[in-house]
């Protein structure tokens, strides 16, 4: 970008030429006053107070529309501004109300700031009119005050231009102007997906949340800087607590990757901290009875059972589930834990049944198991591809940076068996039927190179096997893919010539690539794409997997899986085993262990007998959980480790009660490689402990000493042992985090990998294959069944299930079925029907919509009322290789749909 000079109040400074005025300002610490601005919004210029001279201008000029050019010469405080200001911010408060004492806003309110600032009273233009009051809303999230509103239009724009959900809009001319909803209707039943982007624009207290009121202002709480911990964004956040419980939660404008925006559940759904159905006191179960236990006694069972099983059974009778909803030390302990206290490489975690295709495919291929690029390139990408992914639902803020990316004329390809919400915004919208992506993904890299569109100086020089691939996409014919897919050819070839035509490009996929039989094939057929159009190793490109869980990746870095350690080094691997037994000082096993699926299936045979589950709930979120519920039956000793009863720890013979992300420290990894910081800032309830302090505590009463003083005495040790992580401190993270590989500490970390090489030398192509689903629609089970996030719930839902707003918002479970199949069917919206698989039935209410095709439905997996994954398909695929593709098929199961009478 071209520098130029301009000169403010008589200082001459250097900048980049299109910024504005307020841009460079507000760049050098020259305090200029505004009330409509918002560095997320466009520039509005509608307030007015922030008017400057600039010197040839016949008037004063809004800086923050203003841009700069060479040799210009600004004021920002003469007599003029200053009266002009002056009375701009008296005719605002002419008609507003002077309740400040009373104000929730008060201490975080702009009009305040500024009116104090420029020694404003409010009375010169005082109107005795009155405007409206507090509009009544149902919603238990968000409150808005007619009369303190200042027209700024702030919150209708952020609704627009960022959410572009348009819940809201102005109605009303002149002092009777007020933001008004579509026909008047609230909140709660409009467009509005309640996600308090309005409330974190809004400059005074017209716009605010219903939760911290009466609770103490800003000012009179604490702040602490933490980590959201829900989805894998890893959004910053300011946790807001008078030390006992958390009054709100917030995020700052320009934080990294979020910039101040949140959804629904990242900024409202915080009330589950505070809930007394917190499990407070560790539990043992006595005589078929879970009953309170000190710390001393629970550790003393825990420690004579695992002992007395590994001595009769082995070490490898036991075995562990991590949780990506830990930290990175507290999965890093757990492994170590699993490995030294016991033996035993029977440890894995929670996002495996998401994302172990992920791994097996990235490392193959390219030699890391990790999104290649940074979450703040998506938006400048040229054309953004998003397959088998609700982005908007499942990663919210992701999918703001691709409306953005929409709304600045980027392009748009959405492939995904459900129409969902970006499906609107796309240039092509490829609506294929469930479990053909492989063959769809194939056919458009087969148009590629047969059309001479991909990038042959990249193939040759950082490539291998491109024959291989050529050969191996040269099978699918178009015409076939086209019956297989349900996709028209020009459709096809129009999304192949886009993607392959942009000068950058990037993938962003989820689990509607990785949970089929074919997930691993599905993933290399991205990679394959990617690399045949030059599109990894740069800047706004490569492939974004999109883990579910805040710390998916994390705990896949930190070792919680069974064939790798930290930073995925093999445990097959003498030299890197023997590298970890001397920084242990033990023995340590060198046979792969158990994925969850398989812990599972040899508990159910009577192999495993005791099982350790960490912040998961597997009897909720693996599939056929009749399968399940009868191995955890079965086993002698269920360890549960979590912060609420979930439907596993009412199986459980001992239960630890956790600290949950808010009240404890350590480090999660978003989905673009980011370390970052969590802090504590309440105390957990009761007896509860961290996570990371349990295990320690544990492994010393058992004999193996854990002595570490904090999680960043174990950050310590993990930099140790992860070469990829060496460089990262948590001195370092307080800056918003470091993306690993930073292997020394004057590293700055990795914005995008593959820049100057591969780890391997060379990516490579893949040959991969249409694997349909091993079960299929037939006359008994005529629908394809398929399950998924939403929008206002999290995982099983323990979280959320206790969240005021999300349960108001989404209160029970629904299944999605066509008008079409709802009229074949007898079924009107709302009644109640039943879905029945060959695993099971469970009955919820329908939902009619487009966003299903005929002889599809979906349901989502959040609910206990409606366990989806009763219905689901374990699978049975065996170990090839030495390596398990165990993946369930959550998104192809064939179904039954009734009306219940």
């Amino acid at each position: 970008m071209e520098k130029i000079k301009l000169t403010i109040n008589d200082k001459t400074y250097e900048t980049e030429q299109g910024k504005t005025v307020l841009e460079v300002a507000r760049a050098n610490d020259i305090w200029i006053p505004t009330l409509c601005h918002d560095n997320r919004l466009e520039p509005y210029g509608g307030c007015r107070i922030c008017l400057v001279e600039i010197k040839g201008a016949r008037q004063l000029m809004p800086s923050c529309i203003s841009k700069v050019n060479e040799g210009m010469v600004v004021k920002t405080e003469t007599e003029d501004i200053r009266r002009t200001r002056k009375g701009v911010l008296e005719y605002i408060l002419s008609d507003h109300p002077l309740d400040c004492m009373t104000c929730e806003a008060t201490g975080c309110c702009e009009l305040q700031d500024v009116a104090y600032a420029t020694g404003i009273k409010g009375d010169r233009f005082r109107s005795k009119e009155k405007r409206g009051g507090v509009i009544p809303d149902k919603n238990e999230l968000i409150y808005r005050e007619t009369p303190k509103c200042i027209r700024c239009g702030r919150c209708v724009r952020i609704c627009d231009e960022v959410t572009q959900e348009h819940a809201i809009e102005f109605g009303g001319r002149g002092f009777q102007m007020w933001v008004a909803t579509p026909f008047g209707e609230t909140l709660l039943d409009g467009p509005c997906v309640l996600c308090g982007q309005c409330v974190s624009t809004c400059p005074v207290g017209a716009i605010r949340e219903k939760q911290p009121t009466g609770k103490g202002r800003s000012y009179q709480t604490q702040k602490v800087r933490s980590t959201c911990g829900y989805c894998s964004i890893g959004c910053q956040i300011d946790i807001h607590s008078n030390h006992q419980e958390i009054n709100k939660i917030t995020s700052e404008v320009g934080s990294t990757p979020n910039d101040g925006n949140l959804c629904m559940k990242g900024r409202f759904a915080y009330d589950f901290i505070n809930h007394p159905d917190r499990i407070d006191s560790p539990m043992v179960r006595r005589n078929g009875n879970l009953e309170k236990a000190s710390w001393e006694d629970a550790y003393k069972v825990i420690s004579e059972n695992l002992k007395g099983i590994k001595k009769k059974h082995g070490a490898d009778a036991i075995s562990f589930i991590s949780s990506g909803r830990c930290t990175n030390e507290e999965n890093y302990l757990l492994q170590k834990f699993a490995r030294t206290v016991i033996g035993t490489n029977n440890i894995d975690q929670s996002e495996t049944e998401c994302h172990a295709p992920t791994l097996n495919a990235l490392r193959s291929t390219l030699g890391l198991s990790a999104t290649t690029n940074s979450i703040e390139e998506i938006s400048e990408s040229d054309v953004i591809f998003v397959i088998g992914a609700n982005v908007t639902e499942s990663h919210p803020i992701i999918g703001l940076e691709i409306k953005k990316a929409v709304r600045n004329g980027k392009t748009l390809i959405v492939a995904d068996t459900r129409r969902i919400w970006l499906a609107k915004k796309a240039e092509v919208f490829l609506n294929l039927q469930p479990g053909t992506d492989t063959v769809l993904i194939n056919t458009m890299i087969d148009v590629i190179i047969k059309e001479k569109l991909h990038d042959e100086k990249f193939i040759e020089k950082k490539t291998e096997k491109f024959n291989t691939l050529k050969n191996s996409v040269a099978k699918d014919d178009i015409k076939k893919t086209v019956k297989l897919t349900g996709i028209s050819e020009e459709a096809i070839r129009e999304a192949a010539r886009i993607y392959a035509n942009a000068e950058n490009a990037i993938i962003l996929y989820g689990n509607g690539i990785t949970q089929h039989r074919a997930g691993v094939d599905n993933v290399k057929s991205l990679v394959n794409l990617a690399l045949l159009t030059g599109n990894i190793g740069k800047e706004c490109a490569g492939i974004y997997p999109l883990p579910g869980q805040n710390n998916g990746q994390g705990a896949f870095n930190m070792g919680a899986i069974p064939d790798f350690y930290t930073d995925f080094q093999p445990v097959s691997d003498n030299t890197v085993r023997k590298k970890f037994e001397k920084i242990y000082k033990t023995s340590l096993p060198k046979n792969r262990g158990l994925q969850i699926r398989e812990m599972f299936n040899s508990a159910q045979k009577g192999d495993i007998k005791a099982m350790y589950v960490m912040g998961t709930d597997p009897l909720m979120s693996e599939p056929d959980t009749t399968k399940v519920k009868k191995a955890l039956n079965k086993l002698e000793l269920l360890i549960v480790q979590d912060i609420f009863m979930s439907n596993t720890a009412q199986y459980a013979d001992v239960i630890l009660p956790a600290a949950c992300f808010a009240e404890k420290d350590g480090t999660f990894t978003n989905i673009e490689r980011r370390v970052q910081r969590i802090k504590k800032s309440v105390e957990p309830p009761g007896k509860a402990k961290a996570d990371w302090n349990i295990i320690s505590e544990l492994s010393t009463y058992m004999g193996y000493p854990m002595n570490y003083n904090s999680p960043e005495d174990v950050w310590e040790e993990i930099r140790k042992v992860s070469p990829n992580f060496a460089g990262i401190n948590y001195e370092r993270l307080e800056n918003g985090g470091i993306q690993w590989p930073c292997p020394k500490a004057d590293h700055p970390g990795t914005k995008f990998l593959y820049e100057k090489k591969f780890p391997n030398g060379k990516a490579t192509f893949s040959a991969t294959e249409n694997k349909p689903s091993l079960e299929k629609a037939d006359k008994s089970y005529p629908f394809i069944l398929s399950t998924g996030r939403t929008l206002y719930h999290f995982n099983s839902g323990t979280m959320t299930h206790r969240a005021k707003g999300s349960v108001q918002k989404q209160p029970y479970p629904f299944v999605e079925i066509s008008q079409e199949d709802a009229d074949d069917t007898g079924i009107k919206d709302g009644e109640m029907v039943r879905i029945t698989t060959k695993r099971g039935q469970i009955s919820l209410a329908a939902n009619i919509t487009n966003r299903v095709v005929p002889k599809q439905v979906w349901i989502p997996f959040h609910f206990i009322s409606a366990p989806a994954n009763l219905l689901t398909k374990d699978p049975c695929a065996p170990r090839t290789n030495g390596n398990s593709n165990l993946i369930p098929e959550y998104k192809t199961c064939a179904a039954r749909v009734e009306k219940v009478q």
